[in-house]
């Protein structure tokens, strides 16, 4: 029995570079006697708290990045600095041990930092050198409220042009995390207004992309120049609807320091819709013209959706 807990335990070491959690050993069938007798036998030795491994393996930044991830929480991501390295962000070496946590208790590893934020979503996440790690896009902004301006932009510039990064996927994590008071939330939009200084379209182009993107795609068309329908709202209207389905779709085209500030007039839009029964898909301009397929897509999901719910 104990020599196929061994194995057990050996296999998913491997996969870790030797390195595994005490809830690791259990969950495989170990019991504290057996970690005890390994531990006196010398055959594990303790490389943190709650961290075993095995004796003679080398040292490297992988391995501690790994003992760290094991002995903070199971919910323990490589982020900001780390993952940079990890995503070769030129200016930010191997070297720095930085994770993520939701909001919480985590145990303390000497030699890492750790920061408590509960925004990291899944599509945030990726797998780097086996470990749970923060997207490119996702370590970007976070970046922003670590790093000065001129740093930030450097690295990312340098990143896009290697194709390390999507800057329209850094936009999407930027509007998935907004909020007033986000450390670097302003400083991002200010990077991505930099990377992209394209010209801003006009609301009349914007429009004509978001109806010409639904009629190639052979979607029903949306009633344009809707009346927003939230009672606070008289005068304004929306860029297109699906009115039998309660739905809104807008698209923007602003420059990322003006979304951001518009933020809350934004949200006030859409918490007014929402009371009225109608839900507000807004689109980036970016998206529009760089994705349309994908687009046209999400309009055509979300729309079958709400006429679901409503018929419900």
């Amino acid at each position: 029995m104990a020599n196929g807990i061994d194995l057990a335990i050996s296999v998913l070491a491997a996969r870790q570079l030797s390195v595994f959690a005490r809830a690791q050993a259990l969950a495989l069938g170990a019991d504290d006697k057996l970690i005890a007798r390994r531990l006196s036998s010398g055959r594990w030795i303790r490389v943190a708290p709650g961290v075993y491994g095995f004796p003679g393996v080398p040292e490297s930044f992988d391995r501690s990045v790994w003992i760290a991830l094991l002995g903070t929480s199971p919910l323990a991501v490589v982020s900001f600095q780390t993952a940079a390295a990890y995503h070769h962000y030129a200016g930010f070496p191997e070297g720095r041990i930085v994770l993520t946590v939701p909001h919480g208790g985590h145990h303390r590893i000497e030699g890492a930092f750790v920061h408590q934020i509960s925004d990291v979503l899944p599509h945030h996440l990726t797998i780097v050198r086996g470990m749970p790690c923060t997207t490119p896009e996702r370590t970007a902004v976070d970046l922003a409220a670590v790093c000065s301006f001129p740093r930030l932009f450097e690295s990312l510039d340098d990143a896009r042009v290697k194709g390390r990064v999507d800057v329209s996927g850094i936009g999407v994590v930027l509007r998935d995390v907004a909020r007033r008071g986000k450390p670097g939330i302003a400083k991002m939009a200010r990077v991505l207004d930099k990377l992209e200084p394209g010209k801003v379209p006009s609301q009349s182009v914007l429009e004509r992309k978001l109806h010409e993107l639904l009629e190639k795609g052979g979607e029903p068309p949306l009633v344009r120049q809707y009346p927003h329908p939230g009672r606070a709202l008289p005068a304004a209207c929306v860029d297109g609807a699906y009115v039998e389905a309660k739905m809104i779709v807008e698209v923007d085209g602003r420059r990322w320091h003006t979304r951001i500030a518009d933020l809350k007039r934004d949200h006030d839009r859409d918490n007014e819709a929402g009371r009225a029964g109608w839900f507000t898909l807004r689109l980036l301009y970016e998206d529009v013209v760089g994705d349309a397929e994908g687009q046209c897509a999400l309009i055509r999901e979300t729309r079958l959706m709400r006429l679901a719910q409503l018929a419900a």
